[in-house]
């Protein structure tokens, strides 16, 4: 029969951090993991049992916590009850603290006496215990981490730059629009990076007055040091904190106004905790006759045809991504704009796809989203579900020739990308 996983892990939550981590360095190279954290809500339940089952070994990871813990003391039992009756079932008890002496530790002897036992503080760190659990259990690494592509920070920078021009051709014709009703505009760009895109998007002829915040202050210095005049301005803000909002006070009271004229955010608010706080403050700034311009994503509009495995790798990868943020994020904006108290909120475009433009562009939207050699992959620490790390070699591998067939016109593929425009 084949295995759902290669090892079962069996632990106390008191442990979860040190579990956590020695875990995920585990699947890092390819070992698949049946874990609590991601493969059960619930203690001891059927999912458990089949968990233990369905896997080539069982790990249990031992401390004063886990040898009183009763669902600890019941997976080791099954464990043993299953390694009596399946050939080559593996199990391998790793102490990853000093266990006192106890009755309970007295009774887990029985089960446990048979099988060799490691013990965390004889190695000198997880990479050297996670050789040694696979030597143990006779597990071959399906990849080495340096076998992971990465790309570097300057290609997830190419990325986004791709993901600015792509966006902006959609938008400018929202933007001109707005733009139109304006005179004498101040205008604010949240989440600003180097300036570039600013200046592209807010450079009208009415716009007087632009203000770029960014958190990240060597864009902002290289920003200022490029695009910023008597007229354009960057500055550092962080807008989850309570201090962007005197950041922004500080900036029209030098320039001599009350409040913004049209404020821009672009994929920025799916990577915030607390979107509605930000939105609460560029409320309060925004000027009476001023407008609201956000884009944002929603993989819940995500479609492609045919679809295959490729395509839903893809798609997992990325929602699994601890960087990509709330991919669900477009669909909650119009309720936090009305919770933040904006009163007319219009949805201007819900998809982006391959059929709205040709050529260069369309290879553009295909490398927004499907390009590996342009995402900044630097660890399986970048995810939440860390064999969505796992799905990346194969992923690449399958890319050039998708790729081809989508050029071809061979695939039609439309992503959710959602534009607003909102008002007081």
């Amino acid at each position: 029969m084949t295995k759902d996983k290669d090892i079962f892990v069996s632990y106390s939550k008191e442990n979860k951090k040190i579990v956590e981590s020695i875990v995920s360095n585990i699947t890092s190279h390819g070992v698949s993991c049946w874990f609590q954290l991601n493969d059960s809500k619930q203690e001891f339940a059927t999912e458990i049992v089949q968990g233990i089952k369905n896997c080539e070994a069982f790990v249990v990871f031992l401390s004063n916590a886990s040898v009183k813990s009763m669902y600890v003391k019941s997976e080791i039992a099954m464990a043993f009850k299953h390694y009596n009756r399946v050939k080559d079932y593996k199990i391998l008890p790793i102490f990853i603290e000093d266990v006192d002496e106890c009755d309970e530790l007295d009774a887990l002897d029985m089960f446990l006496s048979p099988f060799n036992e490691l013990f965390l503080k004889d190695f000198s760190s997880d990479d050297e215990l996670v050789e040694k659990i696979f030597d143990q259990l006779g597990i071959v690494p399906d990849v080495e981490l340096s076998s992971i592509y990465s790309a570097s920070m300057e290609e997830e920078v190419k990325r986004l730059a791709i993901q600015n021009e792509f966006y902006n051709r959609y938008a400018s014709e929202y933007i001109e629009q707005a733009f139109k009703t304006l005179d004498d505009a101040c205008a604010l760009d949240v989440g600003c990076s180097d300036g570039a895109n600013t200046v592209l998007r807010l450079g009208y002829n009415n716009c007087s007055r632009i203000l770029g915040v960014d958190k990240d202050e060597s864009k902002i210095a290289r920003a200022n040091e490029i695009y910023g005049n008597d007229n354009v301005e960057f500055r550092y803000a962080d807008i989850t904190d309570e201090s962007f909002e005197g950041v922004l006070q500080d900036y029209l009271d030098s320039v001599g106004r009350k409040a913004f004229d049209f404020i821009h955010i672009s994929a920025v608010l799916l990577h915030i905790k607390n979107p509605l706080f930000t939105l609460k403050i560029l409320y309060k700034y925004l000027s009476d006759d001023g407008y609201l311009f956000i884009v944002d994503e929603d993989d819940g509009l995500n479609t492609v045809y045919p679809t295959s495995e490729f395509y839903e790798d893809c798609f997992y990868i990325w929602s699994k991504s601890l960087e990509s943020g709330d991919r669900s994020m477009g669909r909650k904006i119009p309720l936090l704009l009305s919770e933040a108290g904006f009163g007319d909120v219009n949805v201007k475009r819900t998809t982006l796809s391959s059929s709205d433009f040709g050529g260069e562009m369309k290879e553009v939207l295909w490398d927004l989203y499907f390009n590996p050699y342009l995402w900044c992959v630097p660890t399986a620490d970048y995810f939440g579900d860390k064999r969505a790390f796992q799905k990346i070699p194969s992923y690449t591998e399958r890319h050039d020739e998708n790729k081809q067939k989508y050029m071809n016109g061979e695939v039609f593929i439309m992503l959710g990308v959602m534009f607003f425009l909102a008002r007081k």
